[in-house]
C-alpha cells in the first residue's frame, strides 16, 4: 500500500531521525571527558562516596531527583521523539479515496466494460464512482442501474465473513451464467458477493445485483442436502437412488406383462423368439412384435410407454416422500433451500388483497403461483417451481412491480390458490 507522505516529506523525516541519532560535538566531548584520564599523575576517585545523598533526614528518597534525571531530561526526549518518527516512516496508511483506483468489470444492460473505481465499492453505496476514461460511459452510476461488479481484489466485506462456503450457479436476466463459490453468512439488500472458481479471467470476485439474478441454485442434489440438513439418512438416500436407476432403466416387457396381467417370462419368451428369426438391420420394436403376437392390445403397448416415460421422469424427491421418508413440507423446504429462496408455510398465511390486484386470476392458475403480500414496493409469490424459468420470463413481462419468489408445498400452494381465487 502506498504511503501518503509526499517522497520530499519522507526524506526530511530520515533526515530529522538522523540528527537526533548522531551525537552532537559537545556531546562527545563530554563522553571524552569522562572516559578520558585526569591531568598529570591525578588518578581518578574511584571511591563510592556518600551513597545516602538524595535521601532525605528520614531515610525516604527524594523523589525530585528522579523527576530531574528521568521525566525532564532532554535524552529521554529525544528518544521519544525518535520512537514518534519512526512510527511515523513504517506506517502503512490506509488509501485516501483520491488516490485509490481499481479496474472493474461493470455488467449493464446486456453488456459489459472495463472501466475503474475512483473510490472503493461498498454494497452499501447508493452510487459507483468511476475514473473518466474512453471505455467509460459516465463516471457515475446508481448501483440499482447494474447488473454486477467484476473485483480483481478480495472485498473487505468478503474478509469479515467466515469460510464456510455454498457452490452455486448464478444466471442473470441478460443470459450470463456463472458458477460461484458464495459465503454463506451474508445478508446484503442490494445483492450477493461471490467468488468465481471457473473463469478465466482477473476478475475472479463479483457483486451480483439481486434484480439481475435471473436463477440461483446450488450445485448439490437435493438427496445432498436432505442429508446434510438431516432430514433423511445415508442408508434411506442410497436404498432410493438404487430404486431410482432401476425405475430409470424399467424396459417396456415387464410394464406391458403387469397390464395384460401376464407372467413376465412369457412376455420375454415371445421377444426373444422375435428377435433371433429376425433378419436385415431393420430394427423391431417390442410393441410391434407384442401386439403382433396377439398377447396383448396397441392400447396397453401405448399405455405402457406412457408409465415407462412418467417413471423415468421420476424424481428422487418424489420418491422420498412416496416411501415416506420425508414428508412433503421438509422436502419442499430443503428445494427451497437448493435455489437460494425462503421457504414459506401457507397454512396460516392470508394473502393481501393489494398483492393480488397485480396478478390476473388466470395467470395465477395457469402458472400456479400466488401474490401474497407487498414488501418494500416488491410483491412477493408463492411457487412450487423455484427452477421454472419460462414464469419468471412471463412474471418479468406482466408485472409492473420487481417481484420476490419464495417456496410453497404443492398441496398447500393448490389448497390456497383455491381458496383465494376458486377453482
Amino acid at each position: 500500500m502506498k504511503s501518503d507522505i509526499p517522497d520530499n516529506g519522507q526524506d526530511n523525516l530520515l533526515e530529522d531521525l538522523e540528527d537526533l541519532t548522531t551525537t552532537s560535538s559537545d556531546q562527545e566531548s563530554v563522553n571524552e571527558d569522562l572516559l578520558a584520564g585526569a591531568p598529570g599523575d591525578r588518578q581518578i576517585d574511584e571511591s563510592p562516596g556518600d551513597l545516602t545523598a538524595g535521601m532525605s533526614s528520614d531515610g525516604n528518597v527524594d523523589e525530585s531527583l528522579y523527576d530531574e534525571l528521568f521525566e525532564n531530561s532532554a535524552a529521554n526526549n529525544q528518544l521519544d521523539t525518535i520512537d514518534n518518527l519512526y512510527d511515523v516512516l513504517m506506517e502503512t496508511p490506509e488509501k485516501s479515496p483520491e488516490l485509490f483506483s481499481e479496474p472493474v468489470l461493470i455488467g449493464l444492460g446486456g453488456k459489459e466494460f472495463e472501466a475503474t473505481l475512483a473510490e472503493p465499492f461498498s454494497p452499501f453505496d447508493s452510487t459507483v464512482s468511476l475514473l473518466s476514461t474512453p471505455n467509460c460511459p459516465q463516471t457515475k452510476y446508481e448501483v440499482n442501474e447494474l447488473d454486477y461488479l467484476g473485483l480483481i481484489s478480495r472485498p473487505e466485506q468478503l474478509a469479515d465473513m467466515g469460510h464456510e462456503i455454498v457452490y452455486e450457479v448464478l444466471e442473470t436476466i441478460d443470459g450470463k451464467s456463472i458458477r460461484v463459490e458464495v459465503p454463506i453468512d451474508q445478508d446484503f439488500e442490494a445483492g450477493v458477493f461471490c467468488h468465481s472458481y471457473t473463469e478465466a479471467s482477473r476478475f475472479q470476485y463479483y457483486f451480483f445485483l439481486n434484480k439481475s439474478i435471473k436463477l440461483r441454485y446450488r450445485t448439490d442434489r437435493i438427496g445432498e442436502i436432505l442429508l446434510e440438513s438431516e432430514l433423511i439418512t445415508k442408508l434411506v438416500l442410497d436404498e432410493t437412488l438404487v430404486k431410482q436407476k432401476n425405475i430409470r432403466n424399467l424396459k417396456i416387457g415387464p410394464i406391458v406383462a403387469k397390464l395384460a396381467n401376464l407372467h413376465p417370462k412369457k412376455i420375454e419368451q415371445v421377444l426373444l423368439k422375435a428377435w433371433k428369426s429376425s433378419t436385415g438391420n431393420k430394427r423391431i420394436f417390442a410393441g410391434d412384435i407384442l401386439v403382433k403376437s396377439g398377447l396383448v392390445t396397441r392400447k396397453q403397448v401405448e399405455k405402457a410407454h406412457d408409465i415407462q416415460a412418467q417413471l423415468r421422469k421420476k424424481k428422487i424427491g418424489d420418491m422420498l416422500i412416496e416411501s415416506g421418508s420425508v414428508s412433503e413440507d421438509k422436502l419442499y423446504s430443503a428445494l427451497a433451500e437448493k435455489f437460494r429462496k425462503p421457504y414459506i408455510d401457507l397454512k396460516n398465511i392470508d394473502p393481501s388483497e393489494d398483492a393480488k390486484s397485480h396478478l390476473p386470476r388466470n395467470l395465477v392458475l395457469e402458472l400456479m403461483i400466488l401474490p401474497l403480500a407487498i414488501d418494500k414496493g416488491h410483491l412477493v409469490l408463492a411457487t412450487s417451481r423455484p427452477e421454472m424459468t419460462q414464469t419468471i420470463d412471463v412474471l418479468r413481462s406482466q408485472l409492473e412491480c420487481p417481484f420476490d419468489l419464495t417456496v410453497a408445498a404443492p398441496s398447500q400452494l393448490k389448497a390456497a390458490i383455491i381458496k383465494k381465487y376458486g377453482n
